[in-house]
């Protein structure tokens, strides 16, 4: 059985739009079924790793850059 907890909170900013918050925590090292699974596969597939590797790299994006990638995605619809 997972151990978990939920909170929640709301407030209230000057202008009266009401802001909400949740958070939920549950642990997975108690040998559960969710521990079996995430246990089973302990690396990432490649295109995630690669995806997120990219990710820390900021790099500077020129006119050109943009162009192809919105070309690229008009191509993929």
């Amino acid at each position: 059985m997972m151990a978990g907890g939920v909170e929640s909170w709301s407030s209230s900013s000057a202008e009266g739009e009401a802001k909400l918050g949740m958070v939920m925590e549950f642990s997975l090292d108690d040998g559960g079924v969710a521990a079996a699974s995430f246990s089973s596969s302990p690396k990432l597939p490649r295109r995630l790793r690669r995806r997120l590797s990219e990710s820390k790299t900021p790099q500077k994006c020129t006119v050109q850059d943009i162009e192809a990638k919105l070309r690229h995605a008009y191509l993929r619809r």
